[in-house]
């Protein structure tokens, strides 16, 4: 367990078996959790950022093909299973996650600030 207190290893992402205080979350909920975080300190940084004209947005990717996400697609049953809770029934490539970071980067997003776009394929969960 990586010599750290229940379960965690140094990096969140790394939860090894999803406990904390005597809770158990499944994957999706461990992954979720740091990204609420983030959501969060976007958008407390737009008060103070946008008087300089800085736009603070996030995006929230669903299960994408890479390496880190690759516990969740790489092996047929897991592909299988997990796939069963994206609508479009198929996970994003880096590609699709990029297209959103470049439109949020873009003229287009001018004035999108402080927001959470979620690319999930649509998933039910949300943040």
């Amino acid at each position: 367990m990586d010599g750290h207190k229940n379960g965690l290893s140094r990096r969140s992402t790394e939860c090894k078996d999803h406990r904390l205080a005597g809770a158990t979350f499944s994957p999706s909920e461990s992954a979720a959790m740091p990204k609420t975080g983030l959501v969060a300190l976007a958008r407390s940084l737009v008060h103070q950022l946008s008087p300089k004209n800085i736009r603070v947005n996030c995006v929230s990717p669903g299960t994408v093909k890479t390496h880190f996400g690759g516990q969740l697609w790489q092996s047929q049953t897991a592909a299988e299973e997990n796939v069963k809770t994206v609508p479009m029934k198929r996970f994003a490539e880096p590609e699709e996650i990029a297209g959103a970071v470049s439109f949020l980067a873009s003229d287009d997003a001018s004035y999108i600030t402080g927001e959470n776009i979620v690319v999930s394929g649509g998933m039910t969960a949300r943040l």
